[in-house]
């Protein structure tokens, strides 16, 4: 017995169908315009995130070991203080300092600026005889 070889054509068409190619009377009611929506939609959301991301970049972070001693030596900043720490940073990045002593309202703050992260922070009342080292610079706002 020969084998026999049996061929079969079919159209296969992969993916999905484009609803704004086919003319507006074929398309289903409602289809027309969702892509648009969803692209302006895309578009706004990742502009959105883009500006929550700067907003981000320019705020400084704080290590886990920082927000541990803020916590234990009651060290609290409100949106202005935030604000201050956020302008010394940025005086010590414009320097050219790598890690910084940043004393601001009787309280210390050791930053990365460069990384804009705060690595530790003490209070007023363990300031005296304390002894920063591995600082490029001071601060004072």
């Amino acid at each position: 017995m020969s084998k026999l070889n049996i061929y079969h054509t079919a159209s296969v068409v992969t993916g999905k169908l484009d609803f704004h190619k086919v003319p507006s009377a074929e398309a289903p009611q409602g289809v027309q315009g969702r892509k648009t929506e969803k692209a302006s939609a895309s578009f706004g959301s990742l502009f959105s995130q883009a500006l929550q991301d700067r907003d981000r970049s320019n705020s400084v972070s704080f290590s886990k070991h920082a927000a541990a001693r803020m916590q234990e030596r009651s060290i609290q900043l409100n949106s202005a203080g935030l604000e201050r720490l956020n302008k010394g940073v940025e005086l010590a990045r414009n320097k050219g300092l790598n890690d910084a002593l940043i004393l601001m309202d009787r309280n210390a703050f050791v930053v990365s600026a460069q990384n804009k992260t705060v690595i530790t922070a003490v209070n007023g009342k363990e300031l005296n005889g304390n002894v920063f080292t591995n600082i490029d610079g001071a601060v004072v706002i």
